[in-house]
């Protein structure tokens, strides 16, 4: 489904694959086993009295790059208990039907996630890339 020479801008999933040895392709197919594994996608994070998060709210393509617009309910500072609608974003630039490139509104979460600091071998020793040599931080 991906390149060989896909190619990831998420800083997150970067940062992941620097910490492993990772290459992109790779980074990000660890990050998403661990994700879905986990259950820990924010569209599959179910929280009382918030509506569900729309993944697919909008798909646009034009050419080779298709955007997914998600529509995503946040917790409002100013309304404890109350939710406000944001839009948050995937874009793809497509290769030979596959994913060549990608880009989101992702932004590195405080406190950083461990996936983000430590080795996979430390955090999910049981998945493939776990047992690669991590570079020193």
């Amino acid at each position: 489904m991906m390149t060989p020479d896909y190619i990831q801008h998420n800083e997150g999933v970067k940062r992941f694959g620097q910490i492993n040895d990772l290459k992109d392709r790779e980074a990000f197919k660890a990050i998403d086993e661990i994700m879905t594994k986990n259950a820990q996608r924010p569209e599959m994070l179910a929280e009382a009295g918030r509506p569900k998060n729309e993944m697919a709210f909008k798909i646009i393509a034009n050419c080779d790059y298709v955007i997914a617009v998600h529509r995503v309910y946040m917790p409002d500072p100013q309304k404890i208990g109350d939710y406000y609608v944001a839009f948050d974003y995937e874009l793809w630039r497509i290769k030979d039907g596959k994913f060549a490139e990608h880009w989101d509104s992702q932004r590195i979460p405080t406190p950083v996630p461990e996936l983000m600091r430590a080795p996979l071998r430390n955090v999910q020793p049981n998945l493939p890339g776990a047992d690669a040599p991590a570079k020193d931080k």
